[in-house]
């Protein structure tokens, strides 16, 4: 307790995280592959209790042909 929660997370594109079933609002880089992403948790942690921390990751590439010929 009295410490900061911080998730981070890098190479990955479009993420949610919530924390106890309440969304913690996405870095403005949250979509971007190139820049790594931080998430303070701090505010939604219940310091001392079992915690629940849920990520979604999608790496799909959205504006790319899904049939692309390479």
């Amino acid at each position: 307790e009295g410490k900061q929660i911080t998730l981070f997370m890098e190479r990955s594109r479009e993420t949610r995280v919530w924390v106890n079933d309440v969304e913690i609002l996405a870095p403005d880089s949250s979509n971007l592959m190139a820049v790594s992403q931080t998430y303070n948790l701090t505010s939604q942690i219940k310091f001392g209790e079992l915690n629940i921390i849920t990520i979604e990751v999608d790496n799909s590439y959205t504006h790319s042909p899904k049939d692309a010929i390479t």
